[in-house]
């Protein structure tokens, strides 16, 4: 539903559509984006994502210029130069790296980075609840997996730029709620997460993936503050 964040099943919001207008080629890079990034954070590099990444192209001038693209195309060549194996060995390292046994390098909350005890479910996630209301959103498996979970909070960023996509004529608003989202919380602690990721994993495909992560949030807040319809 329209309403809820759905967790289980990642792929029902990675929506295309064909043929856009320039506008409409930058909404739908940033919903690919996202689509992708989400996934990989919720369900970790299982075979839709691996086979999703080769083939993705951005479609804007102004993605294709930007910084995050050349880390997008390092992952690529990453992903083409590995086998099949490959992706076992990158889910255990999703789990060492996320998860645990033991304290995992980086936990993907943003709690745990802006709270002074590094815990979850702390007031941090009470706050990222209240934006998901606010926009009338609630999680589908609420307090399953805690509100302010990197997949959850890029969940939030791409449900509302697919809104973008289908209601254009309130593309300012969403525009706004988004680099709000970002501003307050995305990037106040993305940077520190991005840098233990790089320090915890000799992974090429993690240490891609985590800087297209930080270069992206970074570049996307910068494009939203410029954006302006173009009719």
């Amino acid at each position: 539903m329209d309403n809820d964040l759905n967790i289980g099943e990642p792929e029902d919001l990675m929506v295309m559509q064909t043929n856009p207008d320039r506008n409409q080629a930058s909404w739908l890079d940033r919903t690919e984006i996202y689509g992708l990034l989400r996934l990989f954070f919720l369900t970790g590099p299982g075979t839709e994502l691996i086979s999703a990444l080769p083939v993705l192209q951005m479609k804007s001038p102004e993605a294709r210029i930007s910084e995050f693209n050349a880390h997008l195309e390092d992952l690529q060549k990453t992903i083409e130069s590995e086998s099949n194996q490959s992706i076992t060995r990158w889910q255990t390292e999703f789990t060492r790296l996320f998860i645990g046994p033991g304290k995992a390098p980086a936990y993907p909350y943003e709690c745990v980075y802006r709270s002074p005890n590094r815990l979850l479910m702390q007031e941090i996630t009470g706050e990222v609840r209240q934006f998901y209301l606010e926009q009338g959103l609630i999680m589908e498996r609420l307090n399953t997996i805690p509100d302010d979970h990197l997949g959850v909070e890029l969940e939030f960023l791409l449900y509302l730029s697919q809104k973008m996509l289908e209601r254009p004529e309130e593309a300012l608003t969403y525009a706004g709620t988004q680099r709000e989202f970002l501003r307050n919380h995305i990037l106040s602690w993305i940077d520190d997460f991005v840098n233990d990721i790089l320090n915890n994993t000799n992974e090429p495909f993690f240490q891609h993936l985590a800087l297209l992560l930080r270069d992206f949030v970074h570049w996307d807040e910068r494009f939203l503050g410029e954006f302006k319809v173009v009719s």
